[in-house]
């Protein structure tokens, strides 16, 4: 089996992620969602990680304001290697989920692992869990992520249920492992450079207004209620348990939010253009308002017409 092939794991360390694995397999799926969500805040989505907590004491606090108003790509060239690894750089509730599956969807040969760098199991697409506690460092995680799943051609995908049965044939180097990365993911220093700056990397910044990803991680942490509808957020959720609107959100986010955000955000962008290094930029916005245009937008940066996939293997929504 695939899981066989993957070599030893870490040594077992019992985390309050693991704990919380083992006990999520004997409850019913309502208490599984319930107890999820408490543990989502651990290392911390409205707490801040140790790290952040780090830089935070020196950085001071600004007001956000958006850094893009459309959607941008910067230190464009044709010069590029063929994109192995798409990462898609964001914060929780900023609409990354949404836009992962909007391009599994639009792009066959993508296996879309979600947060394979958050130790919490349910965080991670079927297909990738076995990776998720290999000792590796992140570069070396995601080349080994795409060898086994490119040439096994893994046909069920959540993301992607419409993997062509001979993935591995028909995809070849049009293969690329798709994750998001997130503050809190701990990915950071000489990892992350290594990570995304590497020839067959192509990264996606998506932003949304901190004050709007506070409320709406607020909301669901408070009911429990994890949809990405913004449609469903104006009336009673389509979650039964939960029968009130969400309130109105306020203008600001709380300081420390505030100041992890503008600091990871900041990071990767000096990153990428201190070493010359391509990205296309996403505000949350554009993605809402059009989110097929912004979809196709990131398939030509990342592929191009060197790497286009056969109309057989698109399908459109």
């Amino acid at each position: 089996s695939l899981s066989k092939k993957l070599g030893s794991p870490k040594p077992f360390r019992l985390q309050p992620e693991k704990l919380m694995a083992m006990m999520l397999s004997s409850l019913s799926l309502a208490a599984c969602v319930s107890l999820a969500s408490v543990f989502l805040l651990l290392p911390g989505s409205l707490s801040v990680s140790l790290r952040a907590q780090e830089r935070i004491a020196s950085h001071v606090t600004r007001p956000w304001t958006p850094p893009y108003s459309e959607v941008t790509l910067l230190n464009a060239t044709t010069e590029l290697a063929e994109t192995h690894f798409l990462v898609i750089a964001s914060g929780q509730r900023s609409a990354s989920t949404s836009l992962t599956q909007a391009i599994s969807r639009q792009h066959a040969c993508t296996y879309n692992c979600n947060e394979l760098f958050n130790s919490l199991w349910l965080s991670c697409d079927m297909n990738c869990r076995p990776f998720q506690e290999l000792d590796m460092a992140p570069l070396e995680k995601m080349q080994k992520v795409r060898t086994e799943l490119c040439r096994s051609g893994i046909e069920q995908d959540f993301s992607n249920p419409f993997k062509p049965s001979n993935a591995a044939e028909q995809c070849a180097d049009k293969c690329i492992v798709m994750i998001k990365l997130f503050e809190g993911h701990s990915v950071h220093g000489s990892e992350l450079e290594r990570l995304l700056l590497h020839p067959n990397t192509r990264v996606v910044v998506l932003e949304r207004d901190p004050a709007q990803r506070f409320c709406s991680l607020d909301w669901a942490q408070k009911t429990v209620d994890w949809g990405t509808n913004p449609d469903h957020w104006a009336h009673p959720s389509h979650w039964s348990h939960v029968t009130e609107s969400r309130p109105e959100c306020e203008a600001e986010a709380p300081a420390d939010f505030l100041a992890a955000h503008l600091s990871w955000h900041q990071e990767i962008r000096e990153l990428l253009s201190r070493n010359s290094r391509p990205r296309i930029e996403i505000p949350f916005e554009s993605f809402v308002q059009d989110n097929e245009s912004v979809v196709a937008r990131i398939l030509d940066f990342a592929l191009g017409d060197a790497f286009s996939v056969p109309d057989s293997m698109t399908e459109t929504h």
